[in-house]
């Protein structure tokens, strides 16, 4: 994980067990929260497991711990994703790193999934694709890789 500069890599598969994903969310966490105050950063968990989170001043959201609040979550972060464009088309840029840079800031938000499998069709709904510029970053577990969706393999980078 110290090597990973997390601006340049749009969204990130952890390939392992439920329990090496879990220590590696864990991990990221504190990373997280140990670098970044909370205007800076925002964290959003899914997982069956919310012990993840130690302070909850650096939460986007309440953790999610089942598939019924999870669309809820997907929903909402795609409304960000369009509110950040919205505000980045007013100030003139095209992205969070050149939005940050003037005085007004907006904090990124890592979304953290212990199971991308079990929402390999709702994670879909979220645009991938934008949410790198808005400043939303998506970092899944999965079991096995290679059984995810041909469409959501190609968002995610390996490690």
């Amino acid at each position: 994980m110290k090597d990973w500069n997390w601006e340049n890599i749009p969204q990130l598969a952890v390939n392992g067990s439920h329990k090496k994903s879990l220590d590696f969310l864990r991990n990221l966490y504190e990373k997280l929260v140990t670098e970044y105050s909370p205007e800076q950063i925002k964290i959003s968990i899914i997982s069956s497991s919310p012990d993840i989170v130690i302070d909850k001043k650096y939460l986007y959201s309440e953790p999610v711990t089942n598939q019924n609040s999870v669309a809820d979550l997907l929903i909402r972060l795609d409304q960000e994703i369009l509110c950040r464009y919205q505000t980045f088309s007013s100030a003139g840029v095209k992205n969070i790193k050149e939005y940050n840079t003037g005085k007004n800031k907006i904090p990124y938000i890592f979304v953290l999934i212990d199971d991308l499998m079990k929402l390999s069709e709702s994670i879909d709904k979220i645009n991938l694709i934008k949410s790198r510029a808005a400043g939303i970053y998506t970092v899944g577990c999965t079991e096995n890789y290679s059984e995810l969706p041909m469409t959501l393999r190609g968002y995610f980078q390996v490690k």
